[in-house]
């Protein structure tokens, strides 16, 4: 899932590209914290299971003399989740590879407090220590993958920080999927955006009824993404919506306008077939913590209220919805 926010994304990007390989050439040459992140875990009665699969990893000494991690660390009530023969599997020592790939998919090679989570949008992705991404795909609780909450956040150590989460994370090739269902609603929008070639920030452009829209993306400096990121789903207020709203164009862009505007993008390439599908379901927006429910009434389809005047103005890493409304929270 890419992400609207270009200026959150390549923050989180910058901040996170810190190189593996330098890291585990530097866990050798380190000395020991006193409270070092290995010691944390051990005094965390709820962390146990983790940090007895970490020795019989042979991790112990990594983490206590790695330079930075932030650990997303199960609890053990998380890893009773998981079958308990896939547990025993992993004790054994032909599957330490295995083990030691897992237990590394669950740290970034930096510290990432619960506040630098909090700027993030949804869809923020990093590379884990053992090289898969890991995504943030909601803030409301805040999940990683889609799969695991974090439920207790900046348990802090001289060497990194540990956030607790109630699922255990496998790396995509570990990951079982069963095959999607074909579905109208998941094909449609994927389809329009194969046979499209224009971004989404040249159809903005070429649609005069949503000149004033395309306006303020371009003075918060948004614009960018909407040339590089995708897919997205862009609901875009008409020019009379947005004269309502705004009835002269600000000069200086604040975070109020920046957020509203976010507000109107979702992860994802939605047509709308796939929305008439989806009625009753809320997406997360760009916007940190806010979501849009999609509803249907006499055969339109309505985004927190605001109904889809005209759908489908496919780009090639998104899809337009025109909308005759600011979308309210």
């Amino acid at each position: 899932m890419q992400v609207f926010s270009e200026r959150f994304t390549m923050r989180f990007l910058i901040r996170i590209a810190v190189p593996v390989i330098a890291l585990l050439m530097t866990f050798s040459v380190r000395s020991a914290h006193a409270d070092d992140l290995f010691a944390v875990l051990k005094k965390t009665p709820e962390l146990s299971t983790l940090a007895k699969l970490i020795e019989v990893a042979g991790l112990s000494d990594d983490l206590k003399t790695a330079p930075v991690l932030t650990l997303l660390a199960p609890t053990n009530d998380a890893f009773a989740k998981l079958p308990k023969e896939q547990t025993e599997a992993l004790l054994k020592p032909e599957n330490k590879a295995t083990l030691r790939s897992i237990l590394l998919y669950h740290a970034l090679a930096v510290k990432f407090s619960s506040v630098d989570i909090r700027d993030l949008p949804v869809g923020s992705k990093g590379p884990s220590v053992a090289g898969p991404a890991l995504e943030l795909t909601s803030f409301d609780p805040p999940t990683i993958n889609g799969v695991a909450k974090v439920i207790k956040t900046d348990i802090n150590a001289d060497n990194g920080v540990i956030h607790e989460i109630d699922a255990v994370l496998l790396p995509p090739s570990m990951v079982k999927k069963a095959p999607a269902p074909v579905t109208a609603s998941k094909s449609s929008g994927e389809a329009m955006t194969a046979a499209a070639t224009e971004t989404l920030a040249a159809t903005l452009d070429r649609v005069p009824e949503l000149s004033m829209f395309a306006a303020l993306v371009k003075k918060t400096g948004l614009g960018d993404s909407l040339v590089k990121r995708g897919p997205l789903t862009i609901f875009a207020p008409t020019n009379a919506a947005i004269a309502k709203a705004f009835p002269v164009l600000p000069n200086t862009i604040d975070d109020k306008v920046t957020a509203i505007l976010m507000r109107h993008a979702v992860a994802g390439a939605y047509s709308a077939a796939d929305l008439t599908g989806m009625t009753g379901q809320s997406l997360p927006t760009v916007q940190r913590g806010a979501t849009l429910k999609v509803t249907g009434k006499d055969g339109k389809v309505l985004v927190n209220g605001v109904p889809v005047v005209k759908a489908d103005l496919a780009a090639k890493n998104g899809i337009i919805h025109i909308v005759d409304g600011i979308l309210p929270q």
